[in-house]
């Protein structure tokens, strides 16, 4: 029946979203990552993107999965893969080769209700840019004591 069809809209029991997607970033074959670690000179963004309404991974203009290093911006939502459930899946991306020295990165998503995060290495939660220095020969090297 054609009575109760709805072509557009939100359902009622919906419950109401104002925050973006859970990112968590790190590095393939570096545990817990933390601002200011050294990184290989070729490193692999491993990120996690969770959600309770679900991710948008339509890869839309304007609603792409963006990795911001350096400045630039690449739309990387191809590389994120779903763990069999709409609300949270890993990213994983090769950087390429970094030259030594600090690096800023951070990545933005979207949820299903179209709010947006973005993420870098921050205890307050709010993201600014996630510094990775690395060695001239590529090696893992233990962050500096402070």
């Amino acid at each position: 029946s054609r009575v109760n069809l709805v072509l557009a809209g939100t359902a009622r029991d919906a419950i109401p979203d104002g925050e973006g997607p859970r990112i968590t970033l790190g590095f393939a074959g570096h545990g817990a990552f933390a601002s200011g670690d050294f990184v290989s000179a070729r490193p692999v963004l491993a990120a996690v993107i969770a959600d309770a309404g679900g991710l948008n991974i339509t890869g839309e203009t304007g609603h792409e999965i963006e990795l911001h290093l350096d400045g630039e911006v690449t739309p990387i939502t191809e590389f994120f893969t779903s763990r069999d459930d709409y609300r949270q899946g890993d990213l994983e991306y090769p950087l390429g080769e970094l030259e030594p020295g600090e690096h800023a990165i951070r990545l933005k998503a979207w949820d299903a209700f179209n709010n947006s995060a973005v993420n870098a290495s921050s205890s307050s939660g709010l993201l600014a840019g996630l510094l990775a220095r690395m060695s001239s020969t590529g090696s893992m090297i233990p962050r500096p004591k402070k």
